[in-house]
């Protein structure tokens, strides 16, 4: 029977190195939960959850997001970090259920903190995938999956493609992540080298020589209709104008409220 963990249509295009997922959450049902359950520890703890428990893990992603979320929030007073912090935890879920390698941990290595350089760093075979990942509500204006993926999208660019002296290192911080998960020999040799040469003023990426994982998150108050397929083909439109390796797109249509701290509640 197919798994109905994740609600969502798919297109990919081998041809141009091009894979969309759009997906709808709405609850989460048993299959869901189960789905969590099996990747929760890898997503927070690394390979090596050195002993802490699934029950541990959720209270401490409980804890974090508590400190973020208002008692009563409104649409204009919901916190950004816990929207942020939420869209990120089920892209990782999505991400791992895919079969990718986590290279990275969930909450950056600072307590209370999710900034890390990049929101993701992922292995898939012999390739290293980067992802950023954006998320707004409903209620905003001129709110759409286009411009979140075209946010994300600048950010990689940026990211990937500058050293500026007050921009914080991004291969570095990926670098010490990586270390804490027990990443390959490769990945850290790749990532140090990234960071000296950042150090250094030297970097002279391109952006089409690496491998992105833009996403999107749109947090709901209200119910929304299944538009699903319009999603994908505003996506591959997007995608036409941007230069990319490989390319995988993300984009979440999610309930907004509780609907993580029920799962971790539970």
């Amino acid at each position: 029977m197919p798994s109905t963990a994740f609600v969502h249509n798919e297109y990919i295009d081998d041809s141009n190195h091009l894979a969309i997922y759009v997906i709808d959450l709405k609850e989460i049902n048993a299959d869901l939960k189960n789905t969590i359950d099996s990747h929760i520890l890898r997503v927070c703890e690394g390979r090596n959850p050195y002993g802490t428990t699934i029950s541990e893990a959720k209270s401490k992603i409980k804890s974090f997001l508590e400190n973020k979320l208002d008692d009563n929030p409104q649409p204009e007073t919901l916190n950004k970090t816990y929207m942020g912090a939420v869209a990120e935890f089920f892209v990782h879920i999505f991400l791992n259920h895919l079969g990718f390698e986590q290279e990275c941990t969930f909450k950056n290595l600072e307590e209370r903190s999710i900034k890390k350089g990049f929101d993701g760093y992922y292995s898939d075979d012999n390739k290293t995938w980067i992802m950023e990942s954006k998320s707004g509500l409903s209620t905003s204006t001129d709110i759409s999956h286009e411009s979140k993926l075209a946010e994300a999208y600048r950010q990689l660019n940026h990211k990937i493609t500058t050293c500026n002296s007050e921009d914080n290192n991004p291969w570095e911080n990926a670098f010490h992540h990586a270390k804490v998960v027990d990443s390959k020999e490769s990945i850290l040799k790749q990532l140090k080298e990234l960071s000296n040469k950042f150090v250094s003023r030297k970097i002279n990426n391109n952006i089409e020589d690496f491998n992105l994982i833009p996403c999107s998150t749109i947090f709901y108050f209200e119910n929304w209709e299944d538009e699903r397929e319009h999603i994908i083909m505003k996506a591959k439109n997007f995608a036409t104008t941007k230069l990319y390796s490989n390319m995988i797109i993300i984009c979440l249509n999610k309930k907004c409220m509780n609907l993580l701290l029920d799962y971790l509640e539970g």
